[in-house]
């Protein structure tokens, strides 16, 4: 009897999990109400520490959190901790010493000093805070830095800063010889073309120097001043 062939079941894989996500830690809670307000000041009034209230108390939040809160309760009760005559004593006290307070500032606003209690009082301190930072923004947006590409050089001759003798000096030790102007009512044909190519100082100077002893005039000798003041007699014929 032949043999019955067994079919091949293929062979099923499970499935792989997917990597799971790391957990992230629980939103630490930033609000403080006002009963968690009581129990942080409750807590503090019977002397613990600050990590310990955290533990205990609000796990979401830090020892320095819990610190800063009660720090801020405190100036706040301070602040309105005001009886009558604590205001009385105040009024009597700013009364007194008003116009010592105000003039100083009015006189360095130009003011009186009325009304710069007045406009103080009006704006309050949060605005006065804003308008200030908003001034020394602008202060500091209209700074001009100095371009140098538009500064003047000091060897400019429109400068009005001249230049020592040293410095004018040519690189084999001569100061430079300042050129002469041609005169203007010779002939034609004794001034001589300059070119504007002409690199040798020397030869500019030869030039116009030959130009100005042609048009100085030949000088005759005079007499002598011996002769002037030693007279000849006259000669016997």
């Amino acid at each position: 009897m032949p043999k019955e062939l067994k079919k091949a079941t293929p062979q099923r894989t499970s499935p792989v999990a997917a990597p799971q996500r790391p957990q992230s830690p629980p939103n630490v809670q930033t609000t403080w109400s006002s009963a968690d307000d009581e129990t942080l000041m409750a807590a503090r009034a019977r002397n613990m520490n600050w990590q310990p209230i955290a533990l205990t108390y609000f796990p979401t939040k830090t020892a320095n959190a819990c610190r800063k809160r009660h720090e801020r309760l405190m100036e706040k009760r301070r602040a309105e901790d005001w009886d009558s005559v604590k205001l009385e004593t105040l009024a009597k006290e700013y009364v007194e010493c008003r116009r010592e307070m105000w003039d100083v500032l009015a006189s360095r606003v130009g003011e009186r000093w009325q009304i710069v209690e007045q406009k103080c009082m009006e704006k309050g301190l949060k605005n006065l805070q804003a308008a200030s930072r908003a001034s020394q923004k602008r202060d500091a947006r209209q700074i001009v830095i100095p371009n140098q590409d538009h500064e003047q050089d000091h060897n400019d001759p429109d400068s009005g800063i001249g230049c020592s003798d040293h410095e004018t000096a040519t690189d084999d030790g001569r100061p430079h010889q300042a050129f002469l102007p041609l005169p203007t009512h010779l002939p034609s044909q004794i001034i001589l073309p300059l070119q504007s190519d002409i690199r040798n100082d020397r030869e500019v100077m030869q030039q116009r120097e030959s130009v100005l002893m042609l048009q100085a005039p030949v000088s005759r000798p005079g007499p002598s001043i011996q002769s002037m003041l030693s007279p000849s007699l006259p000669t016997s014929s």
